[in-house]
């Protein structure tokens, strides 16, 4: 049997980003379990190891997420995270605003 190794926190984050953005751009037919675009219905093509998402209609790429678009994302949650530390550690907000702020960015 194959050894599977324990994913890291990092790796969860990306597989979560990954399903919120692909979830913005479709739908998951409840029957069959496939997933669909929210714009044209056809059936959307999912790579999960690479994070990348697409259909096709006519030729014409319809939908696209990929591992960069949900690493910025990644990025750019960490990089709300130290501005709002960077600000409490200036001490222009207060520790119960800071907190919240926090808990609302991790949500």
């Amino acid at each position: 049997m194959e050894n599977i190794r324990d994913i890291t926190d990092e790796e969860k984050e990306l597989n979560l980003l990954f399903l919120e953005r692909l979830m913005e751009g479709c739908y998951i037919d409840s029957l069959t379990g496939s997933f669909y675009c929210k714009e044209c219905n056809c059936p959307i093509s999912i790579d999960w190891g690479h994070h990348i998402a697409f259909c096709v209609k006519g030729g014409k790429l319809c939908i696209c997420v990929n591992k960069e678009d949900v690493q910025n994302r990644v990025k750019s949650g960490k990089r709300a995270l130290e501005i709002l530390s960077a600000r409490y550690a200036k001490g222009e907000i207060t520790k119960k605003k800071f907190e919240k702020m926090k808990k609302d960015l991790e949500e």
